[in-house]
């Protein structure tokens, strides 16, 4: 800690920070016990969290429906995965909205999918639009970055996808798990998280077909380190808490007016050169306070 940083504006960012973590630490923790609690409740299926719904829920039939394939063999081939699966395991994941969070959560499920097709499960990603033209230019720009294990495509029937499965536009994901014509796991994912709600799918797909639930790590996930240690969920949430500071004329900024940093990784460590492109990591670097360094490890 520099001891010639300003006091006034200085303490108020401390003060800022340390309520920050003060706020989001026992919503972790929270987070954590609720967690472990939903894992001693599951049975062999899962079920929409928070009072979401989308998608034919556990025990209904999975209707059959249609979609165009993308990377197929043939260009033209339309695919209808219930029909296809035949009465076996099979996984339909829904994309209502394109993020990385929710490709990567795909990724790693459909390379699971891909070592258990020897079970004679099988597996669609279907991504639901109103606008199939710009799909298409989409996933033919990220093919590199799309599952290549399972067949993958756009729906004919829209952004709400089709009409008889009743999803919902509010989620980014909706994961169904079915045997025997029926839905076994339906999940309804906002905001996919790799840690929390992978390991849920590959439970549910592990109940349908044997064997154990592997670990992340053993599907090439590597932990993400949060900032000054903290954790991921944590971190993320201090990240954008802090990204605005108050800064008064004994610091040096515009008299009372707020104003935003960038935040950058571990590459630009200790580059105090330019405070729009680089912070040191565990510290924010304030331009309209020159000088200051502020702790928030």
């Amino acid at each position: 800690m520099r001891k010639d940083r300003p006091r006034n504006c200085a303490g108020l960012t401390t003060v800022l920070v340390v309520l920050t973590l003060a706020a989001v630490a026992p919503a972790h923790g929270a987070a954590a016990e609720s967690g472990e609690a939903s894992r001693s409740k599951e049975a062999s299926g899962a079920k929409p969290d928070d009072g979401l719904f989308s998608g034919p829920q556990v025990g209904e039939p999975l209707p059959g429906f249609s979609f165009q394939r993308m990377f197929g063999k043939n260009p033209s081939e339309v695919l209808d995965p219930v029909k296809r699966a035949s009465g076996k395991p099979v996984v339909v994941i829904f994309v209502h909205k394109v993020t990385r969070p929710g490709i990567a959560a795909i990724r790693v499920v459909t390379k699971f999918l891909g070592k258990k097709k020897p079970t004679g499960i099988t597996a669609a990603v279907v991504f639901l639009t109103d606008d199939p033209t710009s799909t298409v230019n989409f996933m033919k720009r990220a093919r590199r970055a799309l599952p290549s294990e399972v067949p993958i495509g756009y729906s004919r029937d829209g952004i709400e996808g089709p009409g008889a499965y009743g999803l919902n536009r509010q989620v980014e994901l909706t994961v169904l798990v079915a045997n025997q014509g029926k839905v076994t796991a339906n999940l309804a994912l906002v905001q996919p998280s790799m840690p929390v709600d992978v390991p849920k799918i590959l439970k549910a797909i592990v109940a349908q077909v044997g064997g154990k639930v592997p670990t992340l790590a053993s599907l090439g996930v590597t932990p993400r380190r949060g900032r000054a240690g903290l954790p991921a969920e944590v971190a993320n949430r201090v990240r954008q808490l802090i990204q605005t500071r108050r800064c008064g004329k004994d610091g040096q900024g515009p008299g009372g007016g707020l104003r935003q940093e960038t935040i950058c990784g571990p590459a630009s460590r200790g580059d105090r050169s330019s405070h729009h492109r680089c912070r040191a990591v565990g510290h924010v670097w304030h331009s309209s306070c020159p000088g200051l360094s502020e702790e928030v490890g």
